[in-house]
Order: structure tokens, then C-alpha cells, then sequence
């Protein structure tokens, strides 16, 4: 039974130790995204744990495809940052000081309110608390210390070329044309059926896009069968269509994908988060002091999900089309809420909702609930530098 039914018993029977310690490392998108994200010290020690294992790690071609792709939203989007942050955040204090100062209230109690015209030094004290708030913020956004801060997209980038020399000659030959119409014949087969992997991603984007973890399936079977080894797949899509979940929660990959891969290429497959895969990793590695890193790891994989599940969530009740979402994905990925991994402090999910909804423009935009503004920027400014 334990051999048989092996899926289910990938802990047990140490065949997650025993991919770990000799399979081959495939990174996933997001996990190279990371580096862009991470602060200075983290950075620099997911960097020291690639190194580590730097003869088993590899590179689908698609994913190296989308990484460049999102890595130029993520550096145009953290080079507007500050500028974003100040206009959109200001403009709608600025709005509120106009309503103070023109005594143009709505509401339940707007005829009480009005009576603001009467109370001359009220208002000009308001007016000038108003001033002085809007100056705070300002000074606080501009002196912080934004990490991995590429201002040009031409310039130097450090981040790229050390990713360059750890994966040079480590990416995946490319399918051909023709190889991926049949791909995609079969993810329309697959998809109907509801066989993994990505058939989740079948309502936010239209064909071909939506076949792209398929691609990066069959891309890793071709691999382990070329050089004969398992592979652990480090990826933060946590998604049902890679995972098993029970109530909620993650309890590790699809026995279904694990039985698939064996049964296509004689290996086995295993999949972690890039938290997961740092803890697992340096244990075998002897990489110490990793817990900032994983709790960075842990809170972006947190903010990622959410932020894409309620997104497409909203998007799919409000008819936007599937191309549209494709985009306003592409621009999360890349956008300011990614920006909060600076930060590393999780901030409430207002907040977080509030910075995004400024940052890809949707229709739900709460920036306008001006009440919850000054908390927002407040813990923003609370130790955050």
C-alpha cells in the first residue's frame, strides 16, 4: 500500500527529502519576481540559497518568458511609486479640504455640517491641519527608502545580471509552433474535464494565454525525461489546479499531477511555496538566519493570492472581459501593492486594497473613502523606513 499509493505518502516515504536533496530546482515566475521585491537583505540571502544549489536549478522557457514580461511592470511601477502614491493619495485629502473650505458637504448630515460657514475659526483651523497633513505625507513617501529601485529600464540592473549568470545555460528549449497547437488541443480537452494544471486559469484569460501552466507541465516532463531526474517545482500559484486543498487549506501538491508525472517520465515531482522551499532547502544546505526571508516569502504569497482572487472575483461580477483582465493581472503582479513587500510589515487588507485600487485604476476605487486615508498613511509612516 505505501508503494503503491506512493502519491500519498511523498512525506512518509521520504521521496520529498529524496527530491530535495537530488532533483532538479525549477523555478516558477513568481519566485524569480521575487528578487525584485524582497528588501536589500533578503534579497541578497535568497540569492546566497540559489547559490547553494546553483548546478540543480532550472528555468521552463515560459517562464522566463513571463518573467521578462512583468519584471518591466514591476520596474516601471516601483519607479512611480512615490509620484503615484503622493498624487493619488493627496488628490483626494485635496478634494476633501475643497469640500471644508466651500462648506459643500452631502450626506445624513449635510444641513448640519453646513453650519461650518458660520464657525469662521473652525474652519481655518481645519484648513491648516488639512495643509499640514497633506505636507506629512508627502515628506513621509518621499523620504522612504524604496529597495531595488531602477529608475530606467536601460540602466544597469544588478538583480537581472546575477539571475543571468545562475541560469546561464540552464532554460528550457522553447515548444514549437506546432507542438503548441497540439498543446493547447489538449488543454481544451483537459480543461472540460477539469484535469490539472490550469484549468483554473480558463476564466481570467482567453486562449492562448490561458494554457501557460500547461506549457510549463509539459516543459518539465520533457525535462525530467532529457535528463532523468525529479524535479521540485517552487511556485507560489497555490491555485486547486496545482494543489490539493481540505477545507481551505493547502495540504501539498496534486496526487493526481504526482501519479501523472510518474506515470509520463518514471520521476517523481513535488511542489513548494518559495517560503516553503527556503525552509526545506536551507535545511539541507546549512543556510542560517532565513526567518526574515520566509516571513517576507509568506506575506507576498498571502497579498499575491488575495489580491488576484479578489480581483478577478470583482472583474467576473462586473462583465470585464477576459483580455482585460489578462492586463490588470499582468499590472498587479508588477504594482504597487507588491511595493508593501518593502514595507514588511502586513498591513490591514484596507489598505492594501486602497493602494491597489489606486495603482491599476478599477472602478471600485477606495481611495475615495477619505476617512480611512489618514490610518492608511499613518502605517505607512509608523516604522516602515
Amino acid at each position: 500500500m505505501r508503494n503503491i499509493f506512493f502519491e500519498y505518502n511523498m512525506r512518509g516515504n521520504k521521496k520529498i527529502e529524496q527530491i530535495l536533496s537530488n532533483g532538479l530546482i525549477i523555478l516558477d515566475t513568481n519566485a524569480l519576481l521575487n528578487l525584485y521585491r524582497y528588501n536589500e537583505e533578503n534579497k541578497n540571502k535568497f540569492f546566497e540559497i540559489l547559490s547553494k544549489v546553483s548546478e540543480r536549478i532550472y528555468l521552463t522557457n515560459h517562464s522566463v518568458k513571463e518573467f521578462y514580461k512583468n519584471r518591466s511592470e514591476i520596474l516601471y511601477n516601483k519607479a512611480h511609486f512615490k509620484e503615484g502614491m503622493k498624487k493619488t493619495v493627496c488628490e483626494d485629502i485635496k478634494k476633501l479640504r475643497n469640500t471644508i473650505e466651500n462648506v459643500n458637504f452631502k450626506g445624513k448630515f449635510k444641513d448640519s455640517c453646513c453650519l461650518l460657514k458660520y464657525e469662521s475659526d473652525l474652519k481655518s483651523q481645519m484648513l491648516k491641519d488639512i495643509d499640514c497633513f497633506i505636507s506629512s505625507i508627502e515628506n513621509t513617501i518621499d523620504s522612504y527608502n524604496q529597495s531595488n529601485l531602477i529608475t530606467d529600464l536601460g540602466e544597469t540592473d544588478p538583480i537581472l545580471d546575477k539571475i543571468l549568470d545562475l541560469f546561464d545555460g540552464k532554460v528550457n528549449q522553447k515548444f514549437s509552433e506546432n507542438e503548441l497547437v497540439e498543446i493547447y488541443k489538449e488543454g481544451q480537452k483537459r480543461y472540460k474535464s477539469k484535469t490539472p494544471p490550469g484549468y483554473k486559469d480558463e476564466d481570467d484569460k482567453g486562449e492562448p494565454g490561458c494554457y501557460g501552466d500547461l506549457v510549463i507541465w509539459k516543459e518539465m516532463i520533457n525535462i525530467s525525461k532529457e535528463k532523468g531526474t525529479d524535479i521540485l517545482f517552487v511556485s507560489d500559484d497555490r491555485k486547486e489546479d496545482w494543489c490539493d486543498n481540505f477545507k481551505g487549506k493547502n495540504v501539498g501538491t496534486r496526487k493526481d499531477l504526482i501519479r501523472e508525472f510518474f506515470c509520463e517520465t518514471g520521476k517523481l515531482f513535488y511542489s513548494f511555496t518559495v517560503a516553503g522551499f527556503i525552509k526545506e532547502i536551507s535545511e539541507i544546505c546549512d543556510v542560517t538566519d532565513i526567518n526574515e526571508l520566509e516571513k517576507e516569502s509568506k506575506l507576498f504569497e498571502s497579498i499575491l493570492y488575495e489580491t488576484v482572487k479578489e480581483t478577478h472575483s470583482s472583474l467576473r461580477r462586473i462583465g470585464v472581459p477576459m483580455t482585460t483582465q489578462s492586463s490588470l493581472k499582468d499590472m498587479q503582479i508588477g504594482g504597487v501593492v507588491k511595493q508593501l513587500k518593502d514595507i514588511q510589515t502586513k498591513l490591514p487588507e484596507s489598505a492594501i486594497k486602497q493602494i491597489k485600487d489606486a495603482q491599476i485604476g478599477t472602478p471600485i476605487n477606495a481611495m475615495r473613502q477619505n476617512k480611512k486615508l489618514e490610518k492608511t498613511m499613518r502605517l505607512l509612516s509608523n516604522g516602515h523606513k
